[in-house]
């Protein structure tokens, strides 16, 4: 249930980098897992795109993987950086860890709105915090970059009224209000 709305401003948005757990398909949820080497060359290529815009404020999630690709999109630009608590990815309680082939679950995005993993937080519960994470650095001017997490993305693109689907590691994204919806563009 939408209780709160996605401020009606435009930003960027990117996912983290790989990480080894990326590969072996574990959930990691808020584990605090670093980047790989190919997540790291992922952040680079994502620098690339991001490059192009004049970024003024860099936004993200706290943790390692977050962090860490913030900080490789940023390198050498001016730009104000900060993290979010809120952004902190969707947290699966004891199916952090678990591999997803023997979890039981192996796409929370099968059944979305459903989801409530033991020990952790529901659909509900999670996306209102994302959001509430993404509005915080949306009070900001300028062009504003959001690096975080699959999830975040999830409820970034249900309250813009798209379905939530699977990304790739480092997509970057443009989304934009239009006059009575939300208009959301991957970058090649």
């Amino acid at each position: 249930m939408k209780t709160i709305s996605l401020t009606r401003k435009p930003f960027f948005f990117v996912r983290h980098g790989q990480t080894d757990w990326n590969i072996q398909g574990i959930r990691m949820g808020q584990k605090d897992i670093p980047l790989n080497t190919r997540g790291r060359q992922q952040a680079l290529h994502a620098k690339e795109i991001i490059k192009k815009y004049v970024v003024t404020h860099v936004f993200h999630s706290p943790l390692k993987r977050a962090a860490e690709t913030a900080d490789i999109i940023t390198q050498g630009m001016s730009c104000n950086k900060m993290a979010i608590e809120e952004l902190k990815e969707w947290h699966f309680g004891s199916l952090e860890g678990t591999h997803k082939e023997t979890s039981g679950v192996k796409s929370v995005f099968e059944n979305i709105y459903e989801f409530s993993p033991p020990d952790g937080e529901s659909w509900d519960l999670f996306s209102a915090r994302a959001i509430r994470g993404i509005n915080q650095a949306l009070v900001y001017e300028g062009q504003l970059l959001v690096v975080a997490h699959s999830g975040i993305f999830a409820a970034i693109s249900h309250y813009a009224g798209y379905e939530p689907k699977p990304i790739d590691n480092c997509s970057v994204f443009y989304c934009e209000p239009l006059e009575n919806c939300w208009r959301i563009t991957q970058l090649p």
